[in-house]
């Protein structure tokens, strides 16, 4: 952390974006200290047992990542806020990905540049399965933009877009950071995301929906591959 921190006062894009992105992972200062530990131990004490080391193992990693950004949560939301925008304005592209599925009001979407076709067909065409995963996001709060970049949309692409992001190379895993994150918030701490995204489409009857459109996204990835 001290040496991402170092390199984001230092203005290198990528690492003023990670900051930023752990900034948030940490609840701007919320999952650390004595409240958190509380909420650790809420959780444990409804988990069955043989689970509970998952949770505190998970907990403690967050713990650590997150004790050691300086701040109050005001703070830390302003940094992020600013690290974001300074990242994004530097032209990493999973930072003004980002911009777009955080802006949650008609005012903050409204600040963002008016790039939105270009931004799609330039995650589309970077390789990155976390550039897919920052569209599903999108899918979720603006799906308008990706049906006007000219991608299909139905109420499963979100899913799609986060499996196809777990096919593509996205650590998608119990033990990488949406593990953590899943682990912490929803007591889910054996189970992948892919497995979590797969179980809430079928829950709603919609795998097969789901698989037609992650079949349509991998024709569109592979014609995208083979023109780069």
């Amino acid at each position: 952390m001290l040496a991402l921190r170092r390199d984001a006062a230092a203005g290198i894009p990528a690492a003023m974006r990670d900051l930023a992105d752990v900034m948030q992972r940490c609840g701007f200062g919320k999952l650390h200290g004595p409240l958190f530990e509380k909420h650790v131990d809420e959780m444990a004490a409804q988990m069955r047992p043989d689970q509970v080391h998952l949770l505190r193992a998970a907990a403690a990693r967050r713990q650590a990542l997150c004790e050691t950004i300086p701040g109050t949560f005001d703070e830390q939301v302003q940094q992020q806020r600013q690290l974001l925008q300074d990242a994004a304005g530097k032209g990493d592209l999973l930072a003004r990905l980002r911009q777009r599925t955080r802006a949650f009001t008609q005012q903050a979407k409204a600040g963002l540049p008016d790039d939105a076709d270009a931004l799609i067909d330039e995650a589309l065409m970077s390789s990155d399965p976390r550039a897919l995963f920052e569209l599903a996001s999108l899918h979720n709060t603006s799906p308008e933009l990706l049906a006007k970049a000219g991608m299909r949309t139905t109420r499963s692409d979100g899913a799609a877009l986060v499996l196809v992001a777990c096919e593509r190379g996205l650590d998608c895993s119990a033990s990488s950071e949406f593990g953590d994150d899943l682990c912490i918030a929803s007591a889910m701490c054996t189970e992948d995301l892919d497995t979590v995204v797969l179980n809430a489409a079928a829950a709603e009857g919609r795998t097969e929906e789901v698989q037609a459109r992650m079949q349509w996204m991998r024709t569109m990835l592979d014609e995208v591959d083979r023109a780069r």
